[in-house]
This record gives C-alpha cells, structure tokens and sequence, in this order.
C-alpha cells in the first residue's frame, strides 16, 4: 500500500500545477500550526527573520557552487563566477582564482561554457537536487515548531520559485530556443538569459529580437517562461513524491478555542 501510494504521489507530481499545489499547501501550513505560534511576538518574528536572512546569505554561494559543479559534470568549464561582497565574496577569491568580487549580496556564473544544451540545462538545474533537503527540513520545522530549521528549510524547499525570472526562465528559454538554432538561426541564443526583468527591460535595444522579429521573439520569451514555470512545479512535485505521503500536521488546540 505505501509502495503505491508513493508510486501515485510522483504520477501526480507530473502534473503541470500540481508541484505548485502542494508547494502552496506547505506554505500555509507554516502559519496554521504551532510553528506559527512559535514566531508571533516581535522578538520570535524577528529571529525568524534573520535566520531565513542568514541561511540565505550562506546558500547563495552554495547555489553557485553547485551551479560550477553542474557545468564541470557536464563537461564544461566556468572562467569566472562573481560573488557579492557581502556574501563573503573576497573569501571565496581567496580560495578559487575564478571567483571575483563585486559590491552586494547576488552572485552568478559569468564566463562559461556547458559544452552543450544538454550540459547547459544541467548547469542550471544542479542546485535543485538541494530541493527534497529543504522539503524534508520543511516538515520537521511545522511538525516540530523549530524556528531554527526555518532557515534552510524556506530557502532550500522554495528555491525553484524564487528563482523563476532567473535559472527556470534560462532552462525554459534553452528549451524553446534549441529548434531554432539548430536550424542555424544564431541570433535565438540572445534570448537565453538567468535575468528575465533585465532581458525585458532591454529589449527595445536587444539585437536578438530585432533579428527575430518582436512576433516571435516574445512568443518564444512567454514559451520558456511558462516552461519555467511548468519545470519549477515539476522539481517541487517530484522532490515532495520522494518521500512518504504527508496529510499535513494538525495544529494544537488552544486553551478556549471551540473544537
């Protein structure tokens, strides 16, 4: 019975918007359990506040990191990865010759090869595996009221969503781009970008859709973007699937509350 249970969880994580339903169910339950108690109050709020911060601040090089790896296993190679200074950027160039620094708290890989398409979506897609670490952790802080755990267990569980203007445009803009360039229409590659509000609000200027056509070059710019998010709700679905069947935990009743 758990065997197929599980089996129909990950046939329905297959579903277009059914990672979405289940990411937004997770959501709601951090604020109708006893976790929501636990960060009411200015002080617990607070503290919630700078966890998620902090772990934030320690994931996005991580995410980076795991973006390089990506590229390497597929055979490719990064020349330079920029990581913000507030996010311990000058560290890490202590470290590997390619990082540079610059001034804020974002970081990405700037110089690079993937080798190929393939190699390409792999890069993208490898800090995700992080995903069922982060719904795992996930279900322990709603379970258990852990403020600690909201850190990690938010940033990592979430991240596909978070990123959806970033690497899932870039993996839906591959996608929808590869027929094109493969028939020799070099000019689709410019419309692969990990910076959707950048690439939009430069696009009176962007020699890529004035090659194209405004026609084409935004209808395959909303196609990579709903294939985004198709593939965002795809990596949370099946990354949930992967373990056992959750109803969601029931919330303490209060002293005074009507059953």
């Amino acid at each position: 019975m758990e065997k197929e249970k599980r089996v129909h969880s990950f046939l329905a994580a297959l579903l277009p918007w059914q990672g979405w339903k289940w990411a937004g169910s997770d959501a709601l339950a951090l604020y109708d359990t006893d976790f929501a108690s636990r960060t009411k109050g200015r002080a617990a709020f607070l503290s919630f506040v700078v966890i998620v911060l902090l772990f934030w601040a320690i994931y996005v090089p991580v995410h980076e990191f795991l973006h390089v790896a990506g590229c390497a296993l597929a055979g490719g190679k990064v020349d330079e990865l920029v990581i913000g200074r507030g996010i311990g950027g000058a560290y890490w160039a202590k470290i590997f010759p390619f990082v540079t620094v610059e001034p804020g708290f974002g970081g990405r890989i700037s110089q690079f090869d993937p080798g190929s398409d393939l190699g390409f979506l792999l890069t993208d897609i490898f800090p995700y595996f992080l995903t069922p670490i982060g719904i795992y952790l996930l279900r322990h802080t709603v379970r258990k009221a852990r403020i600690a755990l909201a850190g990690p267990a938010i940033v990592l569980s979430f991240a596909p969503f978070l990123n959806l203007f970033g690497d899932y445009y870039e993996m839906g803009s591959i996608i929808v781009t590869v027929p094109f360039m493969s028939m020799g229409t070099a000019a689709a590659e410019g419309l692969r970008t990990d910076d959707l509000i950048g690439f939009l609000s430069g696009l009176p200027g962007n020699a890529a859709v004035q090659a194209m056509g405004w026609p084409v070059a935004l209808t395959l710019t909303a196609a990579g973007f709903i294939i985004g998010l198709v593939l965002a709700g795809w990596v949370y679905g099946c990354s949930r699937a992967a373990f056992p069947p959750w109803d969601g935990p029931k919330r303490t009743q209060q002293p005074g509350e009507p059953a």
